[in-house]
């Protein structure tokens, strides 16, 4: 259960705050919405919809009303003399570095879910919360390296692609405008850190 419980715990989900919904990327680390058995379940939910229908079904308007709300938009960029991964669990180390890398460069209001790895794709089961690989290493899993041995030969002239969705959250925003603001101060700072390699650093 603690895979389980470090996995749940690394993209963004929304939460009780006692008056609406709020999302946050870092919980501690006794929550987790997939611990085993509801008994001891935590709140924690995937949408802001999710959130208001089961914490605040008296309210439910109210509560979309007062919460954050988000928007997404996808991303793909290259890196040189980076090997794919060989097995879910590499796919995963990576995704998440490379997603922490991402969210240190937009700051707190945007946050990363890297997808895919050169030919590795990485998604989540929402009804355990364990991340899933496919592609090029489909049938590996967590914890499981499948004799599969990590590659770590000479990667000069090796370019991989990375790529998913890039959420940009905002407690203030109310129309069009003023999101497409957000979006394209979190693209220009991407962007920014692509291409003078700050990002990788």
């Amino acid at each position: 259960w603690r895979i389980t419980q470090c996995m749940a715990n690394e993209h963004p989900m929304y939460y009780s705050t006692g008056s609406a919904c709020d999302v946050k990327v870092e919980f501690e680390d006794w929550e987790s919405k997939y611990t085993p058995g509801s008994w001891d379940a935590s709140g924690l939910y995937e949408t802001m919809e999710e959130c208001c229908i089961a914490e605040f079904w008296f309210d439910i308007d109210g509560c979309l009303g007062d919460s954050p709300r988000d928007t997404t938009f996808e991303f793909s960029f290259d890196i040189a003399q980076l090997h794919e991964p060989t097995n879910c669990q590499d796919a995963d180390i990576f995704a998440n570095a490379i997603g922490v890398g991402i969210d240190n460069v937009l700051g707190g209001t945007s946050t990363a879910e890297v997808q895919s790895v050169g030919c590795a794709t990485i998604s989540r089961n929402y009804d355990t919360g364990n991340p899933e690989c496919g592609g090029c290493i489909s049938g590996t899993f967590i914890g499981d390296y499948d004799g599969r041995a990590v590659n770590l030969g000479d990667a000069t002239g090796i370019v991989t692609t990375i790529s998913g969705i890039i959420t940009t959250t905002s407690t203030t925003c109310s129309d069009a405008a003023c999101f497409e603001e957000l979006i394209n101060s979190a693209i220009d700072k991407f962007s920014t850190s692509v291409t003078d390699e700050s990002l990788t650093d």
